[in-house]
């Protein structure tokens, strides 16, 4: 028996630095090729054994298999590769051809004989929900496996610079490892379940290459039990790749990002830009047979398109993505952030995952707060304290906090600020800090519009959210001041130059409170009568879908007059319907109240935790969310929008507008009393939260009992306290993150327990992923969770932006 040998002692045997870069090359095909999938006929091609070349410890291993195994030959020199290592290597190398082994594999992938999932996107998800096999199975037969993947392109992964996919095997630019995987994810029939299960592709257990493979164990086992420390080994000698590890500003899945969170044409631009601005795919698309020229992406599949995307480095990858976000040939609105989906595993010790918004992309951590320490670091970097001339500055800057040492006032002046405010107190103070940041951070400054879009992009990049900055309202605000200022302005006696100022104020001032209106009497017809548990989107407002559906609702609740008519309530609805509608939807929630019997929701419905335990509590019992608020919560809403709406019949809004094309001072006198009566009915709608303003934390306290209360503040100040843990955190609404929407006059348990939203604004990823959750049919007995549980986003279900 041999003596399995220390790192040390590998170094020591084994000094040529050219040995472990080729031992790592050798070790990347080899964690492809023992991953993929083959089908039972699969027979080594000597293409594929003929590159190798075996140190002693191999031979020895060769030897015994194929004379005292009868392992055939070209099984018995790949199971060198696969098995790779013992006491000694045995394969060397320096001397395998690798380039050939390489090759050899990708025309494998390019000809079918080896497999792999593509597991970007929703593909194969798509397909798992339409399988003919009970959602109780976690495996697929060989047989079940090949059906499967028929007709679907290779998968893309990579080990190293390999990279997988439908033009076989390619090289990038980048070190990564995306490991190659077999599981398929799915949704079971129940509703109930929030769990993403997954079927495992079965690769073909009686081809000869896997028949053999326990034999070579026992052939090593001759020499040693226990492998030398190969792993520690290759760590050690790679400096650069351990830098590139904790490098908390790129990570590998950058990649996940771009297959889950863009459309083909989204993938055909970033390939086309970094085809265009970059000399990085040369090589490759030479190779393919492909076209060096930008119309190339224009004929390729989304496996294609992200194959060769993924040749390109990650900073040229970042650089395609905030060029093409920040011109607007990528559109992301903004209160989108897109995550990756069914990929959305972190890489690194940071677990760092990629995030895309209106300001590009980002690495952010899914369980470490990164935003204040690279804003610190950031400071550090824009003022290096070893040179007492900047340091000197930072002092002056930072001079109104009282502390003995520059490093203890940067610590003040972040704590008493928001991250806001440090930015944009020291981003802008002096140029050197902006290039400073804009290197660091990896930002496109020259396609940035002003300052504001400065300080967004370094907070977004640095970790924090940049939803403090955003009021969906804030256009009719900036409106109202201005009618009102002019009819102020007029007096009683309004001269023809105060009737054309009064006039082009309030023109562009009603289409807005029309759309403000709208927006809100949709949205909270939508709230009180959606069952959202059952919701496919359960607590997500999508105004593009849910708006025409919940006035559709409203109009057809409508009774008919005398003459068989009724208020319109649609998309396209006028003030007069508008300011009648709240009403209207008083009336009908009135009377919802004596149906609660009727309204119940079905035994099966209700979640199988619901009444198996008594630690969580699901209190939406009834179809309709309204007739599970608490009994004040339903009488304060009703009488608050019958109020709000008997209000604006009274004054006269719908009226007043159709006035201005001739005012005379009667009718200015109206147009200050209609914009008075508006002026406490939309703040009225605001703290009751049927405007979808958007809460951010702002605050979270936790006591020495592990209890935690964040506090969130809206655009005007307005407050909400959350409660972790509470009985209701198996509901799936969203978390204490930015961009939520509460509603504070439907509350469900005392004290503040109210419903609360988010929204998924329509874009190409939202489109993407419209129908996801997307449920398989029921067939049998599901494997459904005994708690509602996100694996997706660590518990908790987030929209598809936020």
């Amino acid at each position: 028996m041999q003596k399995a040998l220390s790192a040390a002692e590998l170094a020591a045997k084994y000094p040529d630095p050219e040995f472990r870069t080729g031992l790592t090359e050798l070790l990347n095909l080899q964690v492809l090729m023992a991953d993929c999938i083959i089908a039972d006929k699969y027979r080594v091609s000597q293409d594929l054994h003929q590159p190798l070349r075996l140190t002693d410890s191999g031979e020895r291993a060769f030897e015994f298999l194929t004379r005292q195994k009868n392992v055939p030959y070209p099984e018995a020199r790949l199971l060198c590769l696969l098995e790779m290592w013992n006491v000694d290597v045995l394969v060397d190398p320096i001397e395998t051809d690798t380039k050939a082994l390489a090759k050899a594999l990708g025309k494998e992938i390019n000809e079918g004989k080896i497999r792999f999932p593509y597991l970007h996107g929703r593909l194969l998800y798509d397909k798992a929900a339409d399988l003919e096999i009970s959602s109780s199975r976690t495996l697929l037969t060989p047989k079940e496996t090949q059906l499967f993947l028929d007709g679907t392109p290779q998968g893309v992964f990579q080990a190293g610079c390999y990279v997988t996919g439908p033009f076989g095997l390619l090289r990038s630019k980048e070190q990564r490892f995306l490991d190659p995987s077999r599981n398929v994810r799915f949704h079971c029939p129940d509703v109930a379940c929030d769990i993403l299960h997954r079927y495992t592709l079965q690769t073909a257990d009686d081809a000869q290459i896997h028949e053999h493979r326990p034999k070579i164990t026992k052939a090593l086992e001759r020499d040693s039990r226990e492998p030398s420390d190969w792993g520690t080994f290759l760590r050690d000698g790679n400096s650069g790749a351990t830098k590139a590890i904790f490098n908390d500003l790129t990570a590998d899945s950058l990649i996940y990002l771009v297959g889950d969170c863009l459309d083909i044409a989204e993938l055909r631009s970033v390939l086309s830009w970094l085809i265009t601005e970059t000399g990085q795919l040369f090589e490759a698309l030479t190779e393919c047979g492909l076209p060096t020229a930008e119309r190339t992406a224009r004929s390729l599949n989304e496996a294609q398109l992200l194959q060769l995307i993924c040749i390109a480095d990650n900073r040229h990858i970042t650089a395609a993505l905030d060029s093409l976000v920040l011109n607007r040939t990528i559109i992301v609105p903004d209160d989108e952030v897109r995550r990756p989906i069914l990929n959305a595993k972190g890489s690194g010790p940071y677990d760092m995952v990629a995030e895309l918004n209106r300001c590009g992309v980002r690495l952010n951590s899914r369980h470490l707060n990164v935003g204040p320490l690279r804003l610190r670091r950031l400071i550090g970097d824009m003022y290096p304290l070893d040179n007492e001339q900047e340091r000197s500055e930072l002092d002056w800057q930072m001079r109104e906090e009282l502390a003995e040492t520059t490093e203890a006032r940067i610590e003040k002046f972040i704590q008493k600020r928001s991250p806001r405010e440090v930015v944009s107190s020291l981003l802008l103070v002096r140029h050197s800090n902006l290039i400073v940041a804009t290197e660091s951070l990896q930002i496109r400054d020259e396609l940035l519009r002003d300052d504001e879009d400065r300080v967004n992009s370094v907070l977004w990049k640095l970790g924090f959210s940049i939803s403090d900055s955003l009021d969906n309202y804030s256009d009719f605000w900036r409106y109202l001041e201005a009618t009102k200022r002019a009819c102020q302005n007029a007096g009683v006696n309004p001269q023809l130059f105060d009737v054309e100022q009064i006039r082009r104020e309030a023109g562009p001032f009603f289409p807005e409170l029309e759309k403000v209106l709208k927006d809100c009497l949709a949205f909270v017809t939508w709230a009180l009568l959606t069952d959202h548990y059952s919701s496919e989107r359960r607590f997500v407002y999508r105004p593009h879908i849910d708006m025409p559906a919940a006035l559709k609702t409203l109009h057809d609740l409508q009774p008919k007059d005398e003459q068989g008519r009724r208020i319109s309530f649609n998309t396209e609805s006028t003030l007069y319907a508008l300011v009648r509608g709240f009403g209207a939807l008083a009336d009908h929630l009135e009377a919802v109240r004596g149906r609660g019997d009727e309204l119940l929701r079905d035994e099966a419905e209700l979640p199988r935790w619901a009444k198996a335990q008594q630690l969580q509590i699901f209190p939406f019992l009834h179809s309709i969310p309204f007739l599970d608020l608490l009994p004040e919560s339903q009488s304060g809403i009703i009488d608050g929008l019958r109020r709000q709406s008997e209000r604006m019949v009274a004054a006269e809004v719908s009226d007043v507008r159709n006035t201005l094309a001739h005012p005379r001072t009667a009718d200015v006198v109206k147009l200050a009393l209609a914009l008075e009566t508006i002026e406490e009915v939309v703040p009225f709608l605001r703290t009751a939260g049927y405007l979808r303003q958007q809460y951010r934390p702002i605050k979270t306290e936790i006591d020495q009992a592990g209890i935690s209360v964040t506090t969130l503040s809206d655009p005007f100040g307005q407050t909400v306290l959350m409660h972790e843990p509470s009985y209701f955190d198996w509901l799936d609404m969203p978390p204490a993150m930015a961009g939520v929407h509460f509603m504070p006059a439907a509350y469900f348990y005392e004290p503040s327990k109210m419903l609360r939203f988010v929204t998924e604004t329509s874009s190409a990823f939202s489109d993407l992923w419209r129908n996801f959750p997307r449920r398989q049919k029921k067939r049998g007995i599901t494997t459904s969770s005994a708690r509602p549980s996100s694996v997706l986003l660590g518990g908790q279900r987030r929209p598809l932006n936020d």
